[in-house]
């Protein structure tokens, strides 16, 4: 008697804290990302963030695939400024290049797929503006690469800004 009532709420135990992860996550139907024509202000800029909608796609894509039902969300983003150095002062008193955007998660289905005619998600943010900067997005730099010293110019600091986006918008669907 005692192993069988242990064995089950052992289970429980083990189990439980897996279930919510699973039972909260939105399937994803598709994902629209695009760039404020003003959002890049100049010319050297322009060019390191030529691709950025369609790299920003690709990424949260990514993240997502396990995700994709018809029946899903739509994830939207507008990214309104893209800078490699700006008004925005890092700690060290130099301009830090960033990403904004708004992101909006419309039509919000149950986490099951089954669809709902609100928007917004329990407990997630459904409408709101994000802002990374390159100290969000050292986790993403690849070992190896010295953050200290790593400049904007390089594509390791390029490809871990767009992967700091990404990763936060897919966790907090």
């Amino acid at each position: 008697m005692f192993r069988s009532v242990f064995a089950s709420a052992l289970a429980a135990v083990l189990i439980a804290p897996t279930m919510p992860a699973y039972a909260a996550q939105l399937m994803v139907k598709d994902i629209a990302v695009t760039v404020d024509p003003g959002a890049v202000a100049n010319t050297d800029a322009a060019k390191y963030w030529a691709n950025l909608g369609d790299e920003l796609n690709a990424a949260i894509a990514a993240r997502v695939a396990d995700r994709i039902a018809a029946d899903g969300v739509h994830i939207l983003v507008k990214i309104s400024s893209a800078a490699l150095a700006t008004r925005f002062m890092g700690a060290n008193g130099k301009p830090e290049p960033h990403l904004i955007g708004v992101v909006n998660i419309v039509g919000s289905p149950s986490a099951s797929g089954e669809g709902s005619t609100q928007q917004g998600t329990a407990g997630k943010k459904s409408n709101y503006e994000l802002t990374i900067s390159f100290k969000d997005a050292v986790s993403f730099v690849p070992a190896g690469v010295d953050v200290m010293t790593i400049t904007p110019d390089r594509k390791e600091y390029h490809d871990a800004m767009i992967a700091a986006f990404a990763d936060y918008v897919a966790k907090n669907l």
